[in-house]
């Protein structure tokens, strides 16, 4: 399993992006499920930073921590524990992500596991970002405003409603600079985390990606002049 960690971490982010808009269909069941995927994502990137026992503990400990939180917030719908939840979520992402960013500038050899490593840092930052929103919607709402009604869901910014779905695609679009303007921040902290967001994604696919394609190159023209 640890061999295959970064494609199973790939894997249950690409499964969780697809399957939440049928999971939010699903009435009084959403909240339940909703709830399954994200600690299904957090499970494994528990897995994908498990190889060193330093970084694999700390990890464990955040982990049971979101997901106690998680199971709570269940039965308990009230502000300041949603707060505290997803903030241990967003620390317990963004520990992954510095550590699974940590190896790939570490990394000498660009194979698959590299590649599914990259990508899976890049659909994290997306769930980070939507916590985030979502975050910022419970502590002050109508920090976003919805131009067009999204059908078959609620239209919110929140990941415990049935319309979990609507932060995720909003942080993937901003994140991605797609831009359509179906939903726009207002309030100053939401217009400054998506503009983050934006910079980061850039950021990332210019340096990091742009990097790692290098060094691909450069080790197939030196395979190419061993041959």
């Amino acid at each position: 399993m640890n061999r295959y960690r970064f494609q199973f971490l790939l894997f249950t982010l690409l499964v969780t992006l697809l399957t939440m808009p049928f999971i939010t269909r699903l009435g009084a069941l959403s909240r339940y499920g909703t709830a399954f995927l994200f600690s299904w994502l957090l499970l494994a990137a528990v897995v994908s930073v498990s190889e060193r026992k330093a970084t694999g503990m700390v990890a464990i400990g955040l982990f049971a921590f979101s997901l106690m939180l998680e199971v709570v917030s269940l039965f308990y719908d009230k502000s300041m524990l949603l707060i505290i939840q997803h903030g241990v979520s967003m620390l317990f992402l963004g520990f992954v992500v510095s550590v699974l960013i940590k190896g790939l500038l570490h990394t000498k050899h660009v194979n698959v596991n590299t590649i599914c490593a990259a990508l899976s840092v890049y659909l994290l930052l997306a769930v980070v970002w939507a916590y985030a929103y979502s975050l910022v919607e419970i502590a002050r709402p109508d920090s976003f405003v919805f131009n067009t009604q999204i059908q078959d869901v609620d239209s919110s910014m929140f990941t415990k409603s049935d319309g979990a779905v609507i932060p995720l695609y909003y942080s993937l679009v901003t994140l991605t600079t797609l831009g359509y303007g179906d939903i726009v921040p207002v309030s100053p902290i939401a217009c400054m985390l998506a503009a983050v967001e934006a910079v980061i994604g850039q950021f990332y696919l210019t340096v990091l990606v742009a990097w790692l394609m290098g060094l691909f190159i450069s080790e197939s023209l030196k395979q190419r002049d061993i041959e």
